[in-house]
């Protein structure tokens, strides 16, 4: 690791008693910069958030703190811009305002550091740091990325927050999580955030690292900065805030000054301590009659006896969970919380989101990571998109509406040209949906040199583009030797020893010029139908290329297409992929296409690609296989489509992402 912390320049630590490092108390002075008056949202019959009010001063750290399904992820995104209240007020500096997105609450000032980070793992620490916002010299044709200006910010910034860069060109995914937290907030305050919203910056980090974060949070907080904190652990809420506002079921439970409450008090807020007295006496039950479980359960009832409170002789028959609203001062008892086998301050590693609709609703189904191991995403491919124009493809307004309401998050740009080339067009269309772009595509035939002038340019089209978009990778896909189209023969199935040398130098120079100029990475995609498709061609064009520039993105349809082996390829390739494309073929169609000698194209109609989990390879080995891939990396659900009705593709994408949801990918 080349990034490491200044001893000198770290924020005063929080001190144990929870006074923070400076003994500070919040002092409310002037306007809030952000406030909400009783705020409400609903979701169809559900209630999510009611009557909340909140509010966020200059210099002070605002403590959101829930459990599962409180209403934290609604309420952040009321705050950032992506849901409108349906009742209440939103003031910023003592305004009403009606945010039409985020892009408007960043022109506001206002700054959202999820728990995804939107930090891209195997680009470098300054491309990450500006995303799409590069500075650039020259004009016109000759304007390009100013990369020594940027390098030299970016080290600027992040010693602000007390991280020493020594290679600003490392991979983000060679830095810790505290680091990595570090530089989401130094890139969200270079860039104007007044008031700095933090989802769950310590949910999946270890006892060091989140302490590495709390002062960075301090650190925020002595620049004058508002910054709302959302944890649902109190332990670490309480040492950096000033003020805390707790939800429950999209409720108010109370507002807390600091001086008014202890971490002990908190505690017992958010546990429910009635809930958890109850929970014990039912599980030391357990432990008596016949056929009792073994002594983990009863390990398990004295924690829960430890953690729920004593009576409070003071409020006799008080229920601490359903504090009205006007009393919210309250004193709460005080009382030691710290599990047994945990320490203070430590996160509890079983807490974790549910990725729900709505905070308030009951959740349903399998329980995911908060922070996922994969981004996923989708395509113009399974919208039945291959060309840049074509009438009988999805219209690409009608692709990204759906796309957004089958609820993801990334996309590729599909062929250059179907959705608009200019940056600032594109980038308006995605941040209206609230659309991340991951990568573009870029096919060519590299087996000819003759042609590589031209795929080059094409390339740095479309990696500059992804670029401006912050997206990391441009997917190169190698010519068919059949016709997309019609399926017509179009050369040799495989290439000559020339043929080879050709098509893998081309691709080393293609990766190292599309990382030079743009910073982006290189990951080429074996495609059916082409000179490297089968597990031997893979492995042997991996053998004879560079493994610093060039990485994999794998089909698992197109290598299931071509008879490979996806799961055992994603494990021996492990460091080589990069980049996947989640795809399944029905192997009943399969055999029908190989019996009948069809081309791709031909079997594409009959739908030879089906829903993952409907096909091979099967979905639970792939889910296996993903696990020997690093956490953040892209996994692109496809399904090709060509051509198709315009209302086929989005119940299929809303049903695979409900699949891989509930299989805990994404």
């Amino acid at each position: 690791m080349t990034a490491s912390q200044h001893n000198a320049a770290d924020p005063p630590a929080p001190s144990p008693d929870g006074a923070g490092g400076t003994g500070r108390t919040a002092v409310l002075t002037g306007e809030p910069l952000l406030e909400v008056r009783d705020v409400a949202k609903y979701f169809g019959s559900v209630n999510a958030l009611q009557g909340i009010s909140l509010k966020v001063y200059a210099g002070e750290v605002t403590c959101v703190l829930g459990d599962n399904g409180a209403g934290k992820s609604t309420l952040i995104k009321i705050l950032s811009g992506v849901f409108p209240p349906d009742e209440g007020e939103f003031l910023i500096e003592g305004k009403p305002v009606s945010l039409a997105g985020p892009r408007e609450a960043r022109a506001h000032g206002i700054a959202t550091v999820f728990q995804d980070l939107a930090t891209i793992p195997l680009m470098s620490l300054w491309r990450n740091f500006f995303l799409g916002q590069e500075p650039t010299t020259g004009r016109g044709p000759l304007r390009r990325l100013n990369s020594g200006q940027a390098k030299t910010i970016m080290r600027s910034e992040l010693a602000k927050m007390g991280i020493d860069v020594r290679d600003p060109n490392q991979n983000v995914g060679t830095l810790s999580g505290g680091e990595r937290q570090a530089l989401a907030i130094a890139r969200a305050v270079y860039f104007g955030a007044r008031v700095l919203i933090l989802d769950e910056p310590t949910s999946a980090l270890g006892v060091r690292q989140s302490g590495i974060v709390l002062k960075y949070i301090v650190q925020a907080r002595e620049m004058g900065k508002g910054v709302i904190f959302i944890t649902h652990n109190p332990h670490h809420a309480y040492p950096v805030g000033d003020r805390f506002y707790l939800l429950k079921r999209g409720r108010l439970m109370a507002s807390l000054p600091k001086n008014e409450t202890t971490v002990e008090g908190l505690t017992d807020l958010m546990a429910g301590g009635a809930e958890l007295a109850e929970l014990s006496k039912e599980l030391m039950g357990l432990t008596s009659g016949a056929g009792a479980p073994d002594a983990e359960v009863a390990e398990v009832a004295r924690e829960l006896a430890q953690e729920a409170p004593s009576p409070d002789p003071s409020a006799p028959g008080q229920d601490q969970d359903n504090l009205s609203r006007t009393d919210r001062g309250a004193r709460v008892p005080r009382r030691s919380s710290a599990r047994p086998g945990r320490r203070a301050g430590e996160p509890d590693a079983h807490r974790t989101e549910w990725p729900v609709v709505t905070d308030a609703s009951p959740a349903t189904g399998p329980r995911v990571p908060a922070r996922p191991k994969f981004l996923l995403g989708s395509a113009p491919d399974s919208w039945g998109v291959w060309f840049p124009s074509d009438p009988r493809q999805t219209p690409c307004t009608r692709f990204l509406d759906e796309l957004a309401r089958a609820g993801y998050d990334w996309l590729e740009l599909g062929p250059y040209g179907y959705l608009p080339t200019d940056a600032g067009k594109l980038r308006a269309e995605l941040e209206a949906r609230g659309l991340r772009l991951a990568g573009g595509t870029v096919g060519g035939p590299l087996h000819r040199r003759a042609e590589l002038g031209a795929i080059q340019a094409q390339l740095l089209d479309v990696g500059r583009l992804a670029a401006a978009l912050g997206a990391g990778y441009v997917v190169f896909l190698p010519t068919m030797y059949r016709d997309l189209s019609d399926g017509r023969p179009l050369e040799p199935a495989e290439l000559d020893a020339g043929q080879w040398r050709a098509l893998v130098e081309g691709a080393d120079h293609l990766a190292r010029v599309l990382r030079e100029e743009t910073g982006m990475r290189f990951v080429f995609h074996p495609h059916a139908e082409s000179h490297v498709e089968t597990d031997g061609q893979v492995g042997r064009f991996l053998a004879d290329t560079d493994p610093e520039l060039i990485g994999l993105c794998l089909d698992t349809g197109h290598v299931a297409y071509a008879g490979g082996d996806a799961p055992r390829l994603l494990r021996e390739y492990a460091d080589r992929i990069w980049y996947v494309h989640l795809k399944a073929v029905d192997p009943g169609v399969l055999a029908q296409v190989q019996a009948e000698r069809l081309s791709f194209a031909d079997a594409v109609k009959r739908d030879v690609m089906c829903e993952p989990g409907r096909g091979v390879p099967a979905l639970t080995e792939v889910i296996a296989a993903l696990g020997s891939l690093p956490d953040g990396t892209f996994v692109i659900v496809e399904q090709d489509l060509y051509p198709c009705d315009f209302d086929r593709p989005y119940p299929i994408a809303a049903r695979t992402r409900q699949t891989l949801q509930a299989a805990g990918i994404g």
